[in-house]
């Protein structure tokens, strides 16, 4: 609860600071790039290859450090659940005497805690795996965002360093902003960005369409 509460004061905070910075510094309006529709495809197509290689970079780095905890952990997990398993057949094969019932049963509570567990073992390591590979995959991206990869300038017309090149203090926002959105673009893999590529065609041929009266 009070993460949520931080984040959505973080975002209060932004927006205010937004408003205040475009009112008294009064920022100059870019236009956008009216090449969109025509290079929208291709550029970000070589950046979706961009991301996949950062997630397979990712993969080679991470798996290795963590995938041998996570498979004694699923073993584990298996190991408790064929034994609950086999209690629970063996209670059902005959009739037994009541003190080898209660013992079972016992037995039986005592296997269910452990497998319980062992899966929520096995989901935290998962989850901080994922973490992991997140804050991994968000550095990968920042850097190849920083060293040239950028995706905001491309909506721009003319590009950054010509639309803002007589506002240096809000071009260097510019391009902390464009560092910071298209290394968590390419942190998220290429399905993302393939998604993104998959809405525009969808909405292009849509348009098309109505525009020809089918």
């Amino acid at each position: 609860m009070r993460m949520e509460w931080g984040l959505r004061g973080a975002a209060a905070l932004v927006i205010v600071a937004a408003v205040i910075v475009a009112t008294k510094f009064k920022p100059y309006e870019l236009q956008l790039n009216p090449d969109i529709s025509k290079q929208f495809v291709s550029f970000f197509m070589g950046l979706a290859a961009i991301a996949l290689f950062v997630e397979r970079a990712v993969e080679v780095l991470v798996t290795p450090w963590r995938g041998k905890g996570a498979q004694t952990r699923e073993v584990s997990v298996i190991s408790v659940q064929r034994a609950v398993k086999a209690n629970l057949d063996l209670t059902k094969a005959a009739v037994l005497a009541p003190d080898t019932f209660f013992a079972l049963a016992n037995e039986l509570t005592t296997l269910e805690g452990m497998a319980k567990n062992s899966a929520e073992e096995l989901a935290k390591y998962r989850a901080d795996t994922q973490r992991i590979a997140f804050v991994v995959s968000l550095a990968f991206g920042t850097a190849v965002s920083l060293i040239g990869f950028r995706a905001l300038d491309f909506f721009v017309q003319g590009g950054e360093q010509t639309s803002l090149a007589a506002h240096p203090y809000q071009l260097l926002l510019f391009k902390g902003l464009d560092v910071v959105l298209t290394g968590a673009v390419i942190s998220g893999g290429a399905d993302g960005l393939h998604q993104m590529i998959t809405i525009f065609t969808n909405f292009a041929d849509n348009t098309k369409a109505k525009t020809r009266g089918d």
